[in-house]
Parts: C-alpha cells; structure tokens; sequence
C-alpha cells in the first residue's frame, strides 16, 4: 500500500486488535493501491504481507498499476483453462477458499469491509470466523476522510485542470454554441489539459434547467437568449477528484445579480469558519444565516458540501445535522445555490483543505466572475 497509509492503518488496527484486513470496494482498493479496479485487497500487519487478488481480465493491469509494491494473483477456477505462464501468481481457488486459507493462519482479529462483496460471502466468512470478523466498513470510511499530504496535492492538480479547462472554455465560447456543444468543448479542455476523466458526469444547464440542483439535460437548447449559465464539473489526477462550480449571469439583471452576490457571500463567510474542530453543521448554518438575511433561505434546498477524494461524494456531509467534527487536511466542498423553481437557478462551489485554524480554496479562479460578456 502506499507508504502514507502505513501508519493510518496500523492506528485503527491496535485500537481494534486487528492483524489481517480483507478489503473490497473498487474505491477502497485504489485508496490503497492506486489500482483502479475491483478485487481483494488482504492485508497481514504481523508479516508485512500485501496481496492483491484480482480477475485474469484485470491482472495484467493490476500488476503494472502496483509494480513492485504488492503481490498480484490472478484467482479464479476459470484459470485450469487459459494458458497459465501468462499470469506470474495464480490461485485456482475461488475467493472464499482463497481468504479462507489466509485467515486460517492467524490467531488475530481480521477487519472486513463488505462493499461490493457478494453476501453469500460475507455470510460464509462470518460463519466460519464469527469470533474473529470485524466489519471495518465505517472506520475505513473515517480513514479516508483525513486526507495525507499527496492525496491533497492530487487534488490541487485536478482543480487547477479543471479551471484551466473553464477558463479556456470562457476565453473562446461561442454563444450560438448549444448546450450540448458547450459540455463537448469544456469536457474537450478537460482531457486536453490532462485530466483522467470527469469526476462524475459534467453538468451545463441555463434557464429552466438550472433551476433543478441536478438538472434535465437539454443538449440541443441553444445559450443565446438564456438568463444564466451553470456547470459543475471536475476533472480527476493520479485517480483524485474535484468538484467546483460557477454560474455565468447573459444578461444584466439586476435581482439575479443580487442573489448571486449574496450566494458569494455566502460562501466565503461559510468558509472563513471552518476550520479544525468545528462541527460539520456550523458552516452551513453560517450560509443560511446569510441567506435568511437575504430573504433567500427558502431556496437553498440542500446541504452546504460533502468531502472529496478518490470519490466526489465522500464523508463529511455539510449539513444542518452534521454532528461530525472537523479536522485538519479533510478536503470539502462549500456550495450554496438557491433555486427558484421551474425559473432559474444560482450555486457557486470551491473545494477547500481544512487547516489547524482556518481553510484554503484549492480553487484560484473567483466566485464573483459573474457575467460572461461574450453573451451580454
């Protein structure tokens, strides 16, 4: 595993006496291994011993992804048929059998995470070893959640991609352009500046749509003419994400100035009170706060943020009942919008690191860009 995830995983194992971890979950196994597939991770923190257990489909893949670092083994009965001398490690066994031999072997406690494992062999595993499974399902996910200090700058690269991408798109669009081409060229930036794909399916909605938080999408309507225009979008690095967005107003208006105006505030006022320690809810209060100031509370109809890695969506939750408290390195998003319904709709995002006194934007492009002139 990665070399800064030793210790991580050494702390929550002695406060739960455990010397073995089997860990599924295509996202977990990345966390780990940084190979971006699915399969058993095993973990034996007596010997030292890594294994990665993966399909003859995605050996190969594996093997270059963790080169060096962890033994890869192709599983499987499907292998008493291919030719073997193409796979350096290889168990016939199917997975039940294969984790059933390793667990065999210790006297300690094992930790198991159940994402995307087949319940029939979680139940297996537990009736064979009922005195030794512990389900490390909720600890992995606080693990995760306190990022190191390479997992941020991986995050760093993928918002700086990504507003480079925004930024070329805004230099050179076209307003006769549809939405669908919009999201083409933006996208197009994305890869073009060296992203590894979207953080999840990018969004470019104006007008009626934008009024959704997660809208229809309408490809063949055209901006000329629209009010707004909204993207969320992120592009992702060394398997890390990022998630930020930005609305454009087309036309001077000067209500709909207001509203995002006072989402902007919103925003960094939120952000100017996170920081270590504080819990999750109270950032969101703050741009509620702002919001029912400006008679626009109403209209904020979800949660303030959510944390961000391998996954856009990972704990914490920004919400009004978010008990979790705030540490330093989680990696966050702070994104008020407020929508009026079946008309138009306004949100600004950034994805900020939380530091011991006070958070950093990874963002460096401004909230407060709100009109896009080529369209005015």
């Amino acid at each position: 595993m990665y070399s800064d995830l030793k210790e991580k995983i050494k702390s929550v194992s002695e406060e739960l006496s455990l010397s073995q971890w089997v860990i599924s979950g295509k996202h977990n196994i990345t966390y780990f291994t940084g190979y971006d597939g699915t399969g058993i991770f095993f973990v034996d923190l007596d010997t030292d011993e890594e294994l990665l257990f993966v399909s003859p489909l995605e050996y190969w893949k594996a093997s270059e992804a963790v080169a060096g670092r962890i033994d890869v083994y192709a599983y499987g009965k499907s292998l008493t048929i291919f030719d073997r001398s193409s796979f350096d490690r290889i168990t016939t066994q199917n997975l039940t059998e294969t984790i059933s031999s390793l667990i065999r072997s210790n006297n300690g406690k094992i930790g198991l995470t159940t994402q995307e494992l087949d319940s029939s062999f979680v139940g297996r595993l537990k009736e064979n070893f009922k005195d030794k499974i512990v389900d490390v399902s909720k600890k992995l996910a606080e693990m995760r959640m306190i990022k190191t200090q390479r997992e941020i700058e991986n995050i760093r690269k993928a918002t700086e991609i990504s507003e480079n991408a925004l930024k070329k798109l805004l230099e050179t669009i076209d307003c006769s352009l549809s939405i669908g081409e919009t999201k083409g060229k933006l996208i197009q930036e994305l890869y073009r500046y060296g992203s590894e794909g979207e953080a999840f399916e990018t969004i470019v909605a104006a007008g009626r749509e934008s009024s959704f938080p997660h809208p229809f999408f309408v490809p063949q309507k055209k901006i000329s003419g629209q009010p707004n225009l909204l993207i969320d979008f992120g592009g992702k690095w060394n398997k890390y994400v990022t998630d930020m967005t930005r609305t454009f107003l087309l036309e001077k208006n000067d209500s709909y100035l207001r509203i995002l105006e006072n989402i902007d505030i919103a925003l960094h006022e939120a952000t100017d009170n996170v920081y270590d320690g504080v819990e999750a809810f109270v950032p969101d209060y703050i741009a509620r706060k702002r919001l029912i100031a400006s008679g626009l509370a109403g209209f904020f109809i979800h949660s303030l943020g959510h944390g961000v890695g391998i996954e856009v969506h990972e704990n914490p939750s920004i919400s009004p009942f978010s008990k979790t408290i705030l540490r330093e390195n989680m990696v966050i998003t702070i994104e008020p919008g407020v929508y009026l319904r079946g008309k138009i709709g306004f949100r600004l995002e950034n994805t900020i690191v939380i530091g011991k006194k006070k958070a950093f934007s990874l963002n460096k492009l401004p909230t407060d860009y709100f009109f896009m002139s080529s369209c005015l």
